[in-house]
């Protein structure tokens, strides 16, 4: 269902130019291509379908001399039974001069060129049969002259997306001209879908979250071909949040290619109709394809809130599917596709405070989270219950925002619903009779994943430091799939390294020894001087 950056078309014409320069002089020797040469063309893809009917219609024509063994210009040219109706309705895929294919066509992209085999199936101008077959054990086989052509399947009233066959010249040195064998997959209706998260609309994707993150999603589906006279042609695209989302049900955008739908083009469901899904759109099928006649896919657009709910549910997973009908002349074949499920990631920490002697849990402390520098503000959380916390949702009512985050009676501080990233914590109460750090523990979280692989929701890699201290410091750090938990360890202000050294004892002691010494130095004196009074 992705675009094809490159048209097997474009190919065919690099292949063919080149081969006109450099063998042209040596067509002659080598005249193995004649009016009743043909290619084989084998046709895949329909392995449960055995028996359905292969046709092959041929659009283009390839201008080789067999007489002079050699391509001639112009070598494309439109086949006389689609030439009008190209120029009609894609006038920039023919020089309509001499019906001539254009470089547009030859450099138009997998994605155009699908809805433009799609729009000439639906308006039946299919009709230079070249050759039919029947699927027979997963394969048919076709006998097919030079030219582009048209393979389309039918079986039961089933309808199958087209799919082209180039059968063209090649040149072998040993062999001389040759027309190539060639092996097509044919698809069935069933629309593909492909759902992403795509933060920036370039098809980055960003999978770990926050609560009150806001997620963009794009839903991307192949939109069924359904024939004119068909009596059903029912198409819908449905999504399932999960808890942990919420829909922003002005955000949906509806697309086919690069244009926007019409309100006639669609409905939107929000669950009235079908409970099984957080929105469904339904197509109006011939506006669809009137307002994009071209577009071969489309895609929906739209944005969910990660909600509080986010870290208690077992994923933040939503599914999208396609719905279609298998039998386009029966309304009750519609089948609700296989759908794609896209998930992403939240975390938390979990700390626990204790004693650095003994090891018994300390209630009373607190602490700041900042996110990406020491310097930062702190974040803002809502108490969820005592010592748990998650982020606050941008402009959510009826909460009291809190930086300030306490431990409960157990010694526990839970956050959780927090993206993966560096975090500085800082505690700014230290339980009673303990020492308050002055040191930031440093937590990092990180979801790493192999080069080209999503993070998966666990985290690995993580770490938690804390600056050398005699204060405090970090101890069994475990990490529990999304949570990385830790303890924190205060230490006492009576502990020996933090008591200064007191007077007493000797110091006392001492003091009284001179006093004495000092109150009989007195009393001798006072003899002394009595004694010489008496004397005189």
């Amino acid at each position: 269902m992705k675009e094809r950056k490159t048209s097997i078309t474009k190919k065919l014409m690099a292949l063919c130019l080149t081969i006109i320069f450099v063998f042209s002089m040596s067509l002659s020797a080598f005249a193995q291509i004649d009016a009743d040469s043909t290619g084989t063309v084998t046709v895949t893809g329909l392995e449960s379908d055995n028996g359905a009917n292969i046709t092959a219609y041929k659009i283009i024509d390839v201008n080789f001399d067999i007489t002079d063994q050699q391509l001639e210009e112009p070598v494309y040219t439109w086949n006389a039974s689609v030439a009008a109706w190209v120029k009609t309705n894609y006038p920039a895929y023919i020089n309509s001069a001499d019906n001539t294919v254009s470089e547009t066509y030859m450099n138009a992209s997998g994605s155009d060129l699908k809805g433009f085999y799609n729009a000439m199936s639906e308006a039946g101008v299919l009709s230079q049969v070249a050759a039919t077959a029947v699927m027979t054990n997963g394969t048919a086989t076709l006998q097919l002259p030079m030219g582009q052509y048209v393979i389309a399947a039918e079986k039961s009233g089933n309808v199958y997306s087209p799919v082209t066959a180039n059968v063209y010249p090649v040149f072998d040195d040993a062999k001389g001209w040759t027309i190539a064998p060639v092996t097509v997959a044919l698809k069935g209706s069933a629309p593909g879908i492909d759902k992403t998260v795509d933060p920036n609309g370039e098809g980055e994707t960003d999978k770990t979250v926050a609560v009150g993150d806001i997620v963009p999603y794009v839903i991307t589906a192949d939109i069924p071909v359904y024939p004119e006279d068909a009596t059903g042609k029912i198409f819908k695209i449905g999504d399932q949040l999960s808890a942990g989302l919420t829909l922003d049900t002005t955000s949906i955008q509806v697309m086919a290619g690069n244009q926007a739908l019409t309100a006639d083009a669609y409905t939107v469901d929000f669950g009235q109709i079908n409970p099984n899904c957080t929105f469904e759109i339904t197509f109006n099928y011939d506006v669809l394809k009137t307002s994009a006649p071209s577009a071969a896919e489309v895609t929906v657009k739209y944005k969910a809130v990660v909600n509080e709910n986010a870290f208690t549910v077992d994923d933040l997973g939503n599914s999208a599917f396609a719905g279609y009908q298998t039998d386009p002349y029966d309304e009750n074949s519609y089948t609700p596709g296989d759908g794609d499920k896209e998930e992403v990631y939240t975390y938390g920490i979990d700390l626990t405070k204790v004693d650095k002697a003994d090891s018994h849990v300390l209630s009373g402390a607190e602490f700041e989270l900042r996110e990406g520098t020491a310097d930062g503000e702190p974040l803002a959380f809502v108490e969820v219950s005592s010592g748990v916390y998650r982020p606050v949702k941008a402009d959510e009512a009826g909460v009291t925002p809190e930086t300030t985050l306490k431990v409960s009676n157990e010694g526990k501080l839970q956050l959780q619903g927090i993206d993966v990233g560096t975090y500085y914590l800082r505690e700014t109460k230290a339980p009673a009779g303990y020492v308050l750090p002055d040191k930031d523990v440093v937590i990092i979280l990180k979801d790493v994943e192999p080069e080209g692989t999503a993070p998966d929701g666990i985290l690995d890699n993580s770490t938690v430091t804390i600056t050398e201290s005699d204060v405090a410091n970090v101890s069994n750090v475990t990490i529990a799939e999304n949570t990385i938990q830790f303890q924190l360890l205060n230490t006492s202000s009576t502990d020996n390294g933090f008591v200064l050294p007191t007077t007493g004892g000797a110091g006392t002691l001492l003091f009284s020894v001179i006093g004495i010494v000092l109150m009989g130095a007195a009393v001798v004196m006072v003899v002394v001087v009595g004694k010489r009074k008496l004397n005189h």
